[in-house]
């Protein structure tokens, strides 16, 4: 069924290329592709942004001479040819089917699965940072701006401060994807990339609130970034990522009180190496979930559990809707999975938020979310789950876009 949207009578939207080709451009998910690479295919749709134009109304206008990089414009145009004339593949597809279908990720809230609240934006733009909750605050470090990567840290007082705060950056070389995990009120900062896919570090840093102060500790065996990363009865695991541009299936485990690494690769390997996946810990096992083997174009569902006190894994139900860069959160002993990258959409990335109920090995979806993004990390803090921050294109993008989901919200 056709649906008609009469898109002739705005003012043409802004164009922003969705993604720019070579080697180092577009990360995580596409780096050094090209259309040679892919002949005949849409590597990188346009996108429009309606709602940050004027108020509706008739009217000719000249486009800008070299608006979105698509060349001259000699004469001035009515809207609508304009339209034609930038967007003819993203118009077909609005007139066939509406933002529905696939054009743009699906937002509407569902009965029961709670909803999603704006909140006090990021700092900066930013996105690939890690996310640890430290009483009752959430922490961001490390990750990436458009200028390049950085050691920052951030702190976000939730309401009824609803404020951010800038602390002392790590003193190691400023990365992206990094793990986060927190052992007796300490954020321990564990590897990282410099850049997508690589190099990667095994430098580990954790950082003492009371003090804002940061301290070196012993490296990971292997340098890794874009890992799960997990804590068990004080210890801290490193599993799967990114290392030497190649996915991954190491796992190491630190012990915070001895100062000391122990390498298990060897004895409990992850059955499928990846990146991009997110590992959470419900009732002293790891969930390894979802993510990808470098190339977006390998997305998976895989759900692999790690049981430390065993050094067994197991597989349990994967996840319904695969995808990579994703965030996870625990929320009431059930894991929930937002967003994420890898979408057949016009911007390449997930609104789906999806709940694991361990006890039962099912999955049922939860309200999607209102401003889906890839390259994101979430943290819980009384019930609700923040996000902050992200991707909202395919590829290297950025935004200070700040949600937060509960089922009290609605």
């Amino acid at each position: 069924m056709f649906r008609f949207v009469r898109l002739w009578d705005r003012p043409v939207p802004t164009y922003r290329p969705g993604l720019k080709y070579g080697q180092g451009l577009s990360t995580p998910g596409v780096d050094g592709l090209s259309p040679e690479a892919a002949p005949g295919k849409i590597l990188a749709p346009a996108r429009a942004d309606l709602a940050a134009q004027p108020p509706w109304r008739k009217r000719k206008e000249r486009v800008g001479e070299t608006d979105g990089g698509l060349g001259p414009l000699r004469a001035a145009r009515s809207t609508y040819s304009s339209l034609l004339h930038c967007f003819g593949a993203v118009l077909l597809l609005v007139l066939a089917g509406g933002c529905d279908g696939q054009n743009l990720p699906d937002t509407a809230p569902i009965p029961g699965g709670g909803r999603w609240r704006a909140f006090a934006r990021a700092p900066v733009p930013l996105h690939e940072s890690a996310a640890a909750v430290i009483d009752g605050k959430l922490y961001y470090v490390g990750g990436r701006v458009p200028s390049g990567a950085i050691a920052s840290l951030y702190r976000y007082d939730p309401p009824p401060a609803g404020s951010w705060t800038q602390l002392a950056s790590h003193p190691g070389t400023p990365v992206d994807h990094m793990g986060a995990a927190v052992v007796d009120g300490h954020l321990y900062a564990v590897g990282g990339l410099v850049e997508f896919p690589g190099p990667s570090v095994n430098a580990v840093y954790a950082y003492d609130p009371s003090e804002n102060s940061w301290s070196a500790k012993a490296p990971m065996p292997a340098a890794a970034g874009a890992m799960g990363i997990g804590v068990v009865e004080g210890k801290v695991y490193v599993i799967g990522g990114l290392s030497g541009g190649q996915a991954t299936n190491i796992v190491c485990e630190y012990d915070p009180e001895t100062n000391e690494w122990t390498d298990l690769t060897s004895v409990s390997p992850m059955p499928t190496a990846r990146d991009h996946f997110v590992a959470a810990t419900v009732n002293g096992k790891i969930h390894c979930i979802g993510g990808r083997q470098v190339s977006i174009h390998s997305i998976t569902g895989v759900h692999e559990v790690f049981d430390p006190a065993t050094r067994t894994w197991e597989t349990q139900a994967p996840l319904p809707t695969p995808r990579g860069g994703f965030a996870a959160a625990v929320l009431d002993g059930k894991i929930l999975i937002m967003g994420g990258e890898g979408a057949a959409n016009a911007v390449g990335v997930f609104s789906e938020n999806e709940e694991y109920d361990p006890a039962t090995d099912t999955w049922r979806k939860l309200s999607p979310m209102t401003a889906p993004r890839h390259s994101i990390a979430a943290g819980v803090i009384d019930g609700v789950v923040y996000v902050a921050a992200g991707s909202p294109r395919i590829g290297r993008s950025f935004t200070d876009v700040h949600e937060a989901f509960s089922f009290a919200f609605e």
